[in-house]
């Protein structure tokens, strides 16, 4: 099977040339398997706009990509933290829920899905990425429910204090609407005195598989994923700053998280020499054959890319200069940032059969304890 790369070329007017490059990859195992070396297969690219003369896919040999896994990295320091601060399930988590989600139905009533609260939708430092369900980890074992509950994981990435986390949301009818934050973080310190600090990447995508999720780190030398065990969340103590983090004599905080997921383990994703590095920006899972299929996002020159405030028009001398006395004041800066959605198919809530729930949400407060 042979992997295939498509370069194509963007742009015009005051839009620098943009490069995009889209190698998908099917990574056969990714850990989820035991297997350490990454097979190619072959996926059409995206339906667009193609360039005026479109390039021709080249073959990449799966031979040139290898894939590492370790998941024993942090074992004894996660154990060490669950013993001195305490752990929690899923099932737990979701019966503290703390934040309430709202219905939405788009398209003219035939997708129905739901809203984050407010804090969520209307804080500017936290961005939602991926998306996973209980259903992606069991199938359709327990009618799709882990640990006793159908629940949708929202990737997120935070920019005050730079960190990740996901939000855990309830998607049973036999359970109040509501979700939960969990912050990711890096166990540190010793199996003595474990500790842990934030994972201040844009996290990418999420793939859950039986008691692991799988988070795209496009960050890494070598980029790869970070791994997390779900039957491994961590208490911590919701008092404090919010700037603490980790250990505090015999307390742990976490930016007033009341919990946390520590990372156990990584797959790194190295190449043969020449061969330019895969970059993990989003991730999904294919239950069929337990496989991880990742995508990579490329922009070349992106940083020279010239944007205007659509509200700041372009000088012109036919227009008549005004006094500045007489001037009127700019409008104010919209405080809503344009709208992300995305869209899951989530695990079966009934007899009724399935829904496709589409999370919403605006880029502020933030609440003290998450």
């Amino acid at each position: 099977m042979s992997t295939h790369r498509s370069e194509s070329t963007a742009g015009s007017g005051e839009e620098a040339t943009c490069r995009h490059v889209d190698r998908r990859t099917i990574l056969r195992g990714a850990g989820l398997l035991g297997t350490l070396t990454a097979a190619g297969g072959a996926l059409a690219a995206p339906a667009q706009a193609a360039p005026a003369q479109a390039a021709t896919p080249g073959d990449l040999d799966p031979k040139d990509f290898t894939l590492t896994a370790d998941y024993d990295e942090h074992t004894s320091r996660v154990a060490a933290l669950l013993e001195q601060a305490g752990g929690a399930s899923v099932s737990d988590v979701m019966d503290h829920a703390n934040h309430d989600r709202t219905p939405a139905t788009v398209l003219d009533t035939q997708v129905h899905g739901f809203r984050f609260a407010s804090s969520d939708e209307n804080d500017p430092d936290a961005v939602p990425q991926g998306i996973t369900t209980s259903r992606d980890a069991v199938g359709t074992a327990g009618n799709g429910r882990y640990d006793g509950r159908q629940v949708i994981a929202v990737s997120f990435y935070n920019n005050s204090p730079k960190s990740s986390r996901i939000n855990l949301i309830d998607w049973d009818a036999n359970h109040p609407d509501s979700y939960r934050r969990i912050l990711l973080v890096e166990p540190t310190g010793t199996a003595a005195e474990p500790s842990f600090q934030d994972i201040g990447i844009h996290v990418g995508g999420i793939a859950w598989y039986e008691d692991l999720l799988y988070v795209a780190d496009s960050t890494a030398s070598p980029n790869g994923m970070r791994v997390f065990d779900m039957s491994k969340i961590v208490t911590t103590d919701t008092g404090g700053s919010k700037d603490q983090i980790g250990r505090v004599g015999d307390s742990f905080y976490a930016h007033n998280y009341a919990y946390v997921l520590p990372q156990v383990g990584t797959v790194s994703s190295e190449v043969a020499d020449g061969t330019t590095e895969l970059v993990w920006s989003t991730i999904s899972l294919d239950r069929v054959s337990r496989s991880i299929v990742m995508t990579e996002y490329r922009c070349v020159d992106c940083g020279a890319t010239i944007r205007k405030d659509p509200r700041v028009p372009s000088a012109s001398p036919s227009r008549r200069a005004v006094p500045r006395s007489r001037r009127r004041p700019p409008p104010p800066r919209p405080s809503r940032c344009p709208c992300t959605t995305s869209t899951v198919s989530p695990p079966t809530t009934g007899a009724g059969g399935s829904t496709t729930p589409t999370t919403r949400r605006c880029t502020t407060g933030r609440d003290p304890v998450r």
